[in-house]
Formats: structure tokens, sequence, C-alpha cells
């Protein structure tokens, strides 16, 4: 899996097919106090931030209009309990984002899908955004060759 977005448009048009017809995304601050807004539905979210630097009252950046996917995920039953558990955030590598971003709110995108979608939107969405939480299922390939005497 590729760091950050993808430069390769066929991955843009098979997200844009894995989520044709969906209801349009929403989002909640990433904390407990939101869950109720989140639906106990299937479906697949993104935990989204700007820089860290995008903070400060009376500041003006481009920072403040960026934003990106640290993490994107989803849940064949219920987003909200998902939701749930990235509020509790137990994965040292979401917890590493949280203490990076802890100045600025996570964001909770999330859209209702139909079971039988949700794993090709899922694949694509970390296909084109590349989020730096999810884990990377990376191939070492090497050669072995013949033994050595000791």
């Amino acid at each position: 899996m590729n760091r950050g977005w993808s430069i390769d448009q066929g991955d843009w048009n098979g997200l844009g097919e894995a989520l044709k017809g969906t209801e349009s995304w929403r989002f909640v601050l990433l904390t407990p106090n939101d869950r109720e807004m989140v639906p106990a539905k299937p479906g697949v979210y993104a935990i989204c931030a700007p820089p860290p630097i995008a903070v400060g009252k009376g500041r003006s950046s481009i920072f403040h209009s960026l934003g990106t996917p640290l993490y994107v995920g989803k849940s064949e039953s219920s987003i909200q309990s998902r939701f749930l558990a990235h509020c509790r955030a137990s994965d040292p590598q979401l917890l590493r984002a949280k203490r990076c971003y802890y100045r600025v709110q996570l964001r909770f995108w999330f859209v209702e899908l139909h079971v039988s979608v949700i794993r090709q939107a899922e694949a694509w969405l970390i296909r084109c955004f590349g989020p730096p939480v999810n884990k990377r299922a990376e191939t070492i390939t090497g050669t072995i060759g013949p033994p050595i005497k000791a």
C-alpha cells in the first residue's frame, strides 16, 4: 500500500464506483459525547485531521483548509461501535496519532453502506488515501543461496 494520496486515476475511478449511489458522508468529532450522532448500522469511515500546525486563534493559513484521512475502517454491523472503540484508542498507532494531533479535533467521517459493498469500499478508500495509521501488508522478497560452510 502506498502512503498518502494515490496519483493513479484508476484508483479514484474504482473508489467512485465502489461508493456509487451512497448517501452523503457526515462527520462528528472523535469524542464519546457525539456517539448518538453515529448510526448503529453498517458502513465505512475515516478519521481525519488537518496538520497539527493548523491550530491557533486568529491564524490564517492554508493548513486550516487541509485535512487528510489518518485511518480508514469499516463496520459490517455498527459504525457506532467502531466509533466508540476509536474514542478509547487502544491501538498503538492510533494513540500515537492522537498524541500528534492533540491540539486539533479529529473528525470521524462516515457513510452508511449495504454490507455487500463495505469491504470493497474500504479497500478502495485505503488504496486512494494511503492513511498512515492503517497497518500495511507489505511483502518482503528475497532469495536464499546455497548453504555456507561454518
